[in-house]
């Protein structure tokens, strides 16, 4: 049981509309019973940016002996000492401190908050994780130094008309236009974060806590590991294309989507050059400048992140092969694999050896390659729709070149869809002979998880 506090220190607002989960209730109801919260109750409010601006401007004019105040959005679970914990870290830092919840986004979960601008460090949270310094963070388990309020009312005018009491707008939502030009609709938390962005304070999240935030089931941070950092990594594939075509953003952007379909640029030309021989095969591959929008498209899309799942889990030493524009081979160097990119010379290879640069300063040295012939003592080599662009005259010498690349014990990771059809007239339907390529090379196991064995047959 918490421990009882001899008078409060902060004050607890909660904002409800609809309901109030019973399991929030309870947790309430353990916090208050501490002694160190005063509960602040707003009901019936469809605006909930206007209901928390009210609940700030109460805390700063009716509240003036506490220091902090917590909202607590009403379908949160936690505990006395989760809330203490974002209390703390507000008055140490006497900024605005959140707690780690994940959004209630079926399709592809995030937690809410944003990093600050240039931070590529991996999103991690978890009970050893020291606070973290953030762009954004979520209202819905959030502490806010008296400090901060008090800073941002004086740019905000009193609003007195069609309310009981007047309240300083701090929430209000509002259009924000990023240095590259692209416009950003900011809700009331990302809005109030950039308030306090641009007043020269500072927002923290506390890696340590993983909130509750009910729907239908229990939502937590475990929920949506596997997708942490695909949301940001997704951004970075546009954002470097952006610099790399020296074009602002939005313009990429609608480029994209007005364009001619690569897919079926590239399909179009392979129909024309109907190559035959594994040099005629590499020969189109090295020239198809569409490849690259192409596989920008591709490696922003929600599936292609769900697609590489297995691959991402990798470490060590890890070869990309077949690396295509560099995405993969980035999102492993940014979890700690030592990463060896291999690909033939191609405009593609061109752009993700701009983007190994670009990046170097987190993701480390990218050793680029154009063939596993020149890597030796790999403990993983990732694939992913690599292997049915290949010849199939071909398959057998590069499955004894994975097998000669790889430490006894190591591994192939191969993501592959064979088949060809209409939109897809270069990919090869050669699954069957990849399995007898790989098992012939010395391999065990399959289809996509390949075992060089740890003792020499």
């Amino acid at each position: 049981m918490a421990k009882r506090s001899a008078k409060p220190t902060a004050l607890l607002a909660v904002c409800i509309y609809r309901y109030l989960e019973p399991s929030t209730m309870v947790c309430i109801e353990k916090a208050v019973a501490t002694g160190r919260y005063v509960l602040l109750r707003y009901y019936n409010d469809a605006l909930i940016c206007r209901a928390r601006s009210m609940a700030a401007s109460d805390f700063l004019r009716q509240y003036r002996k506490l220091d902090v105040l917590v909202f607590v959005d009403a379908d949160m679970v936690f505990t006395p000492e989760d809330l203490d914990r974002v209390v703390a870290l507000a008055r140490q830092k006497k900024a605005v401190a959140g707690g780690g919840y994940p959004i209630r986004r079926a399709q592809e979960g995030w937690p809410a908050v944003r990093l600050l601008d240039g931070d590529a460090e991996p999103l991690t949270f978890g009970p050893e994780q020291p606070p973290r310094k953030v762009r954004y963070a979520g209202t819905g388990f959030l502490a806010i130094h008296r400090r901060v309020l008090e800073k941002l009312v004086k740019a905000q005018p009193f609003c007195t008309a069609s309310v009981t009491t007047g309240f300083w707008p701090i929430f209000q939502p509002f259009p924000f236009q990023h240095p590259n030009g692209e416009w950003e609709y900011l809700g009331e938390d990302w809005a109030f974060s950039q308030r306090v962005y641009q007043a020269g304070l500072e927002c923290w999240m506390d890696m340590s806590l993983d909130i509750g935030h009910m729907g239908s089931y229990q939502y937590r941070l475990a929920d949506v590991a596997q997708r942490l950092d695909n949301d940001d990594e997704r951004k970075l594939v546009l954002r470097d294309l952006a610099a790399y075509w020296e074009k602002p953003l939005a313009e990429v952007i609608l480029t994209l989507q007005n364009s001619e379909n690569p897919n079926e640029t590239i399909a179009k030309a392979w129909r024309e050059r109907v190559p035959e021989t594994p040099e005629e095969v590499d020969q189109f591959y090295g020239g198809q400048e569409a490849y690259i929008a192409d596989l920008v498209l591709w490696n922003t899309s929600p599936q292609f992140w769900h697609d590489i799942t297995v691959l991402l889990r990798c470490r060590g030493r890890v070869a990309d092969f077949g690396g295509g524009i560099g995405s993969l081979a980035l999102a492993l160097a940014r979890r700690g694999a030592k990463v060896f990119y291999v690909d033939l010379p191609s405009p593609q290879r061109s752009f993700a050896e701009w983007r190994f640069k670009q990046h170097a300063g987190w993701a480390g040295e990218i050793g680029v390659h154009t063939s596993l012939g020149e890597l030796e003592k790999l403990d993983v080599i990732v694939s992913n729709d690599t292997m049915e662009h290949l010849h199939p005259e071909t398959l057998p010498l590069y499955a004894k070149q994975m097998f000669d690349a790889l430490r006894p014990g190591g591994q192939v990771r191969a993501v592959n869809r064979f088949g060809n059809h209409a939109g897809q007239p270069m990919h090869y339907d050669s699954g069957d002979m990849f399995m007898e390529a790989m098992k012939g090379a010395g391999f065990e196991g399959g289809p996509v998880v390949w075992a060089k064995p740890a003792v020499p047959g």
